[in-house]
């Protein structure tokens, strides 16, 4: 929750830097936010992981990315196109704002009572289906009763 917060409302400092000298808002928003997105990223991929059956590992991995890395060229058509009729700084306040709002889902969800990430399933055992030599096979040939 802490990596969530640090993630999204240090940005709003970028917008509230003085023109005369925003150096230090521009390193402590980067800084803060850099290092709660780090967090972030590796404790929602731990617990993402953790409870994501193996076989299903890679549909999960696949479509988190669609969504996330999807998202992303929406994202910069809004902003240019908010940008351009609000202005840059007022663009700069709504996405730090909107983003201090990504807390909310996980604030709402039963991950905030979590106090360790929960242990993988195990594995799935490899059934054979009767008739089957190999899952990778088809069906056994019939045998040939011989007239002995």
């Amino acid at each position: 929750m802490i990596a969530a917060a640090l993630f999204g409302a240090p940005w709003v400092l970028i917008p509230l830097a003085p023109h005369s000298f925003p150096l230090p808002f521009l390193v402590l928003a980067i800084v803060i936010g850099g290092f709660g997105g780090v967090v972030y990223n590796i404790t929602q991929i731990s617990l993402r992981q953790s409870i994501t059956p193996e076989r299903l590992q890679g549909r999960m991995n696949s479509v988190m990315r669609f969504i996330v890395w999807g998202a992303l060229p929406l994202g910069s058509l809004a902003g240019g196109a908010l940008a351009s009729t609000i202005g840059l700084r007022n663009t700069l306040f709504v996405s730090a704002i909107g983003g201090s709002f990504a807390i909310l889902p996980i604030w709402f969800s039963p991950i905030r009572t979590l106090r360790e990430i929960p242990d993988p399933e195990p594995p799935d055992e490899p059934r054979l289906e009767p008739g089957l030599a190999n899952p990778l096979q088809g069906p056994l040939p019939a045998m040939e009763e011989s007239g002995a």
